[in-house]
């Protein structure tokens, strides 16, 4: 079982440091794998970063792969054509 709490660490972890993984060129368009407030790694492809984590015997649900861009899906923004 998820430990909820622990992977909500970890993303707000991400939101509250984006601005500066954004900056940092070792984290940009990669996908960063976060345990708590720590970033253990980073990785060209998300099923690398799951891959090496289950090398090292972490368990999926210990941690978040998220990548670092800018449109990362942590927003979401609506259009519509629709005249009130």
């Amino acid at each position: 079982m998820y430990n909820l709490e622990k992977l909500k660490k970890s993303f707000d972890f991400y939101l509250k440091n984006k601005s500066d993984l954004l900056k940092n060129k070792d984290y940009y368009g990669k996908f960063i794998v976060i345990r708590g407030e720590e970033i253990v790694g980073s990785f060209s492809s998300e099923d690398e970063a799951i891959k090496v984590m289950q090398e090292q015997g972490i368990e999926m649900g210990d941690y978040i792969v998220q990548v670092v861009l800018e449109n990362d899906g942590t927003e979401s923004n609506f259009v519509s054509n629709v005249y009130v």
